[in-house]
């Protein structure tokens, strides 16, 4: 898959979070630090790619466009993501 980001979060460690994520069964919810909101070039899958402060990868999340991405983002970590387009 050949994707853009569309968008890249920093996500602060006292941010609320209203979805669980796990990884290989263990819960890394609260390891999150960074997502970016990837768009294929050749199809129109949008995926959220969620990782830790060093930059390893925790989780994914697939998306049916990119509003619905942002729509899901700004939910599940209350915040407004306005200006943080790329």
């Amino acid at each position: 898959m050949e994707a853009k980001i569309i968008l890249s979060l920093s996500i602060p460690e006292n941010s609320i979070r209203r979805t669980r994520h796990t990884r290989s069964g263990v819960d890394v919810t609260n390891r999150i630090a960074r997502v970016n909101v990837m768009a294929n070039d050749h199809d129109s899958s949008v995926l959220s790619v969620y990782f830790d402060k060093d930059g390893h990868e925790l989780n994914d999340l697939f998306h049916e466009s990119i509003q619905d991405a942002i729509s899901h983002l700004e939910w599940e970590y209350d915040i407004d993501v306005g200006d943080s387009m790329i």
